[in-house]
């Protein structure tokens, strides 16, 4: 599995991760792990994300959308509605 690893704005030590996960009948096929490599962050024991394809897909244009303009799209925008409907 395939990892990489950075630092977030706090300097703690993250990575991004191939996961081995594959669940019988899955449709979302590839897994990845995103978030704190080791301790605590906001009271919570290592802070991963265990995300399917499908998910980063979704989140995609959101983060597209912060890299271009420094925010999260406007409440009732399309962007926000289609984040919304997904859940």
């Amino acid at each position: 599995m395939r990892r990489m690893v950075f630092q977030d704005a706090d300097g703690h030590a993250c990575s991004i991760q191939e996961s081995g996960a594959a669940a019988v009948g899955d449709e979302d096929g590839e897994w990845l792990w995103l978030g704190l490599n080791e301790g605590t962050h906001f009271g919570s024991s290592m802070a991963r994300m265990h995300l399917s394809r499908r998910q980063v897909a979704e989140l995609l244009p959101l983060l597209e959308y912060f890299v271009k303009t420094g925010r999260l799209p406007s409440p009732g925008s399309p962007l926000d509605q289609a984040a919304a409907e997904r859940g």
